[in-house]
């Protein structure tokens, strides 16, 4: 199993604790305050005391959750256990025992990763047996069935008529997993077709407009691209949605360092991306990078001491060790 790819979607799914603490089956306590609040250290510490003092399933599966965010995935795997053994209809217990159990089958020797893998089929498969429409669960369980071997039940035809499925009742994660499918399968076309099908469908979700903008900008349609980046980062403003409206105008900046072409456009893009970035969104491109991404664009468009500015700022704050060389090299192709 692919750690990156299937840890990239739990993280990205938040369906199911809000919808436990409206229907009152997990009563609120500062422990799961912090951890809606998203303080793992703070709700670790708090849920444990909370245990002690009253057996709880669900703050159990709590626990799990901040081991599984903070990338403890034997720690993870073992909370979510007690907690499906404790709730064994319970949907989200399931969903969560068996994303343990996938990530866990992709970072142990060979021996232990066919065992995990059977775990983790077999509990994403209830999951979806007691809620059909759990959108995590379809997209865990089209991930590993595009990954696993088939002696382990990998099946890439089963994957995607379980996203067709997905997209009948989740148009926006429907199609994207999709789309992600005919990439893996190398039908880009269909791909392609498919984020276009979105953006109709659906003409003002901000996320349809990205992925199609990166869809045109892996095919070096750059004047495409920049229309949908735009477009989502437009859409992204209006709905409150600061994740997808700032990695839009990321991206706007990005293509116009690809086409050289629209420059003033992607550097009052990349300056508001830098002005406005949240601190803890790690879901974003980093500001050093975006400072790199800057010094581009005022190279072309001849502000060579701004561009020197940014290019050293990048280097100042960054950690990443391959930003510098980034910039050497750059500087020398100029």
């Amino acid at each position: 199993m692919n750690t990156e790819s299937l840890d990239r979607i739990m993280r990205n799914v938040t369906v199911g604790f809000v919808l436990l603490l409206a229907g009152g089956l997990i009563h609120a306590s500062p422990g799961t305050d912090a951890f809606e609040a998203g303080d793992y250290e703070q709700a670790e510490t708090l849920l444990t005391a909370e245990l002690k003092r009253a057996d709880n399933p669900q703050k159990t599966l709590l626990l799990g959750r901040v081991a599984f965010e903070t990338g403890r995935f034997d720690e993870a795997f073992d909370r979510f256990q007690v907690a499906v053994k404790a709730m064994p209809d319970d949907a989200e217990a399931q969903y969560w025992y068996g994303s343990a159990a996938g990530t866990l089958a992709g970072n142990v020797s060979m021996f232990r990763a066919a065992g995990y893998a059977k775990k983790s089929r077999r509990a994403l498969q209830r999951a979806l047996e007691l809620d059909p429409k759990h959108i995590g669960a379809h997209q865990a369980m089209v991930q590993y069935l595009l990954q696993a071997p088939g002696f382990m039940g990998g099946d890439k035809d089963e994957a995607l008529a379980l996203a067709k499925k997905l997209s009948g009742f989740a148009p926006v994660e429907g199609h994207l997993l999709l789309a992600a499918i005919y990439r893996q399968t190398n039908r880009e076309d269909e791909a392609r077709a498919t984020l276009a099908e979105l953006t109709k469908r659906l003409p003002d979700d901000p996320r349809g407009w990205l992925q199609l903008g990166f869809a045109q900008q892996g095919d070096e349609n750059y004047a495409d691209a920049h229309i949908a980046f735009a477009r989502a980062a437009e859409l992204g403003a209006e709905s409150g949605d600061v994740t997808s409206e700032l990695g839009a105008l990321y991206q706007v900046a990005r293509t116009a360092v690809f086409s050289e072409s629209r420059v003033d456009d992607g550097i009052a893009a990349m300056e508001r991306f830098i002005e406005t970035r949240p601190a803890d969104d790690t879901s974003l491109p980093g500001v050093d990078w975006a400072h790199f991404r800057l010094g581009q664009l005022l190279t072309k468009r001849g502000d060579t001491q701004a561009a020197d500015e940014a290019f050293e700022t990048a280097i100042a704050i960054t950690e990443d060790d391959n930003l510098p060389t980034a910039v050497r090299r750059f500087r020398r192709s100029t």
